[in-house]
């Protein structure tokens, strides 16, 4: 009795023994297949989007853009100009635009006690000088020209000059009224020409 009871549970197991791999075989694979399709990713999925044609020609022109050197201002690159003053050349001084007019002594140098020189006045401009025969005389002092105290009077005449014309003009020094110690003096004359005002000087030496 025991051996047939133990006959039939060996029976039994054998039995479970030979289902059990059929029975569990449709359950291990379905979660496998089910895995694995949910693993797989579908090309849409997995793969990123692709840029669209206007997005990368836009890209393509900003990496151009930024590749170009940036362009300097063009004012920076054109040299500034210079003032129109700068290139225009320089007025001469009103003074550089008064008749030439001269007065040269015949002597260079005189002895003290000389009384009287002369001096070559000339109209070297292109107009008519005027003027007196008034003048006066002036010692340098080491730092500028001083006018010497005289007291003369002179004659009331007129003196007119054409271009190119020169006058021999006495210089009285009036010896009583200054002594004239060795050093540098000049004659100093008023002139007229074409109603302008010249200052005309003409030095001398006493030694």
């Amino acid at each position: 009795m025991v051996k047939s009871k133990l006959l039939c549970l060996a029976a039994m197991l054998a039995v479970l023994a030979a289902c059990s791999p059929q029975a569990d075989l449709p359950a291990s694979s379905e979660p496998s297949q089910v895995i694995s399709s949910e693993s797989e990713s579908s090309p849409a999925a997995s793969s990123e989007p692709e840029p669209s044609p206007a997005a990368s020609s836009e890209s393509e022109s900003s990496q151009a853009a930024s590749s170009e050197p940036e362009s300097s201002p063009a004012a920076s690159s054109e040299p500034e100009s210079s003032p129109a003053a700068s290139s225009e050349p320089e007025s001469s001084p009103a003074a550089s635009n008064e008749p030439n007019i001269t007065m040269t002594p015949e002597e260079e140098s005189y002895a003290p006690g000389t009384q009287s020189i002369v001096m070559l006045l000339q109209n070297n401009s292109a107009e008519r000088m005027t003027c007196g025969t008034d003048y006066t005389i002036e010692a340098h002092d080491g730092a500028g020209w001083v006018k010497v105290p005289l007291e003369f009077g002179v004659e009331d005449l007129g003196l007119l000059l054409d271009p190119g014309e020169t006058h021999r003009l006495s210089v009285y020094l009036y010896t009583d009224q200054y002594e004239y110690t060795p050093g540098s003096y000049r004659v100093v004359k008023e002139v007229t020409v074409a109603e302008t005002q010249v200052t005309a000087t003409g030095e001398f030496t006493i030694q």
